[in-house]
C-alpha cells in the first residue's frame, strides 16, 4: 500500500458498467463515470439492490499516517448520491464493501490509533443513506491485524477475513451476527508462510471458502474450506502456477468455485464470462478438495 501513497497523492477513480451480448463476444459499454476527488484512494465496490453501488477506500489526511475512512454511494446510472468520511484519529481505511439484504452497508479495513505501533480489524455498518450504527474492532495486543475481506452471511451476519500479525502471523477469520457480535474465530497460523485471507465466500451447501496465499515456498495461491462453525476442513496450495495470490472467490450454479488471482504483481481475474482476462490462470473446485 504504500507505493500507491508514494506514487499518487490525488486519486481519480473510473467505472464502467459494460453488458455482454453473447458468451465469449466483448461487452458493450453502457456508461462510464469518473470520479475526482483529492487524495482518495478506492479499494472495495459492492452492488445494492437498487441498481446502485458503493465506493470504500481512504482519504488522505494531513500527514502521511493520518487516513480517513471514506465511502461514496451511487445510483444506477453512476452518479454520486453521498459521499462520507469517517475517522478514529489515525490510520483508518476501508479495504472491502458488503451491502445486505436490506441494503445498509458494512465496511471493513484497518484501524490504528495515533502514535501507535500495530492496527486491528476495522468493521464499521452504515444505513442505506450512511449514517453510522455501529464500529467494531478485533485485534491481538502487539502485531498488525488487518481485514482485506467482508461478504455478508445469510444469517444475517458477515464474515471478514486478513492477516493476523498478532497471532503469529496467521490467516484470520471472524465470524459476527448482525449486530457485529463476534460468534467464531478461525485461524490458519504459519510463523514461516505467513498465510492471508483474500477473499471469502459463503456455500450454499453449508461452511465457507476462504482464497489468498502462503509464503512457506515463495507465495502460493490457497483455498481452505471451513465447516459452518469456522472448523477447517481441508486447504488447497497451488504451487505449479508459480508466485500468486487468489483474490477472487465465487460459486457457481453447479457448486463449484471458481477463483482469480494476481501474479507477481500483475492484476488478473477470471470470471464465469471470461470476456475479460489476459492469460489467466483458473481453476475450479469440487466440493471435496486435498490438504
Amino acid at each position: 500500500m504504500g507505493n500507491k501513497m508514494d506514487h499518487l497523492r490525488t486519486a481519480i477513480a473510473t467505472f464502467a458498467v459494460l453488458a455482454t451480448i453473447a458468451f465469449g463476444q466483448a461487452p458493450d459499454t453502457l456508461w462510464t463515470r469518473t470520479y475526482s476527488s483529492d487524495s482518495v484512494f478506492v479499494y472495495g465496490l459492492a452492488a445494492c439492490r437498487d441498481g446502485g453501488f458503493v465506493l470504500g477506500g481512504l482519504k488522505l489526511g494531513e500527514s502521511s499516517e493520518d487516513y480517513d475512512v471514506w465511502v461514496m454511494k451511487c445510483d444506477a446510472n453512476g452518479s454520486s448520491v453521498w459521499e462520507r468520511t469517517f475517522s478514529g484519529g489515525g490510520t483508518d481505511f476501508c479495504t472491502s464493501v458488503a451491502v445486505t439484504v436490506n441494503d445498509e452497508i458494512v465496511l471493513a479495513g484497518y484501524e490504528r490509533a495515533r502514535f501507535q505501533n500495530y492496527g486491528d480489524f476495522m468493521l464499521l455498518k452504515l444505513t442505506p443513506d450512511g449514517d453510522s450504527i455501529w464500529t467494531r474492532t478485533f485485534g491481538g495486543i502487539e502485531g498488525d491485524d488487518g481485514c482485506n475481506t467482508v461478504t455478508s452471511t445469510r444469517d444475517g451476519g458477515f464474515l471478514v477475513g486478513g492477516y493476523a500479525g498478532s497471532f503469529e502471523g496467521g490467516a484470520l477469520i471472524i465470524k459476527l451476527d448482525s449486530l457485529g457480535q463476534h460468534q467464531w474465530s478461525s485461524l490458519s497460523v504459519n510463523p514461516v508462510g505467513n498465510p492471508n485471507v483474500y477473499a471469502l465466500v459463503e456455500d450454499r451447501h453449508g461452511g465457507y471458502l476462504w482464497a489468498g496465499q502462503d509464503a512457506t515456498v515463495g507465495y502460493q495461491p490457497l483455498i481452505v474450506r471451513l465447516t459452518a462453525a469456522g472448523d477447517s476442513m481441508w486447504g488447497q496450495l497451488y504451487a505449479e502456477v508459480g508466485s500468486s495470490a487468489l483474490t477472487a472467490i465465487q460459486q457457481s450454479s453447479s457448486g463449484k468455485f471458481n477463483s482469480g488471482w494476481i501474479r507477481n504483481g500483475d492484476f488478473r481475474r477470471w470470471t464465469c464470462h471470461c470476456w475479460y482476462h489476459y492469460n489467466p490462470w483458473s481453476t475450479k473446485l469440487s466440493l471435496v478438495g486435498a490438504f
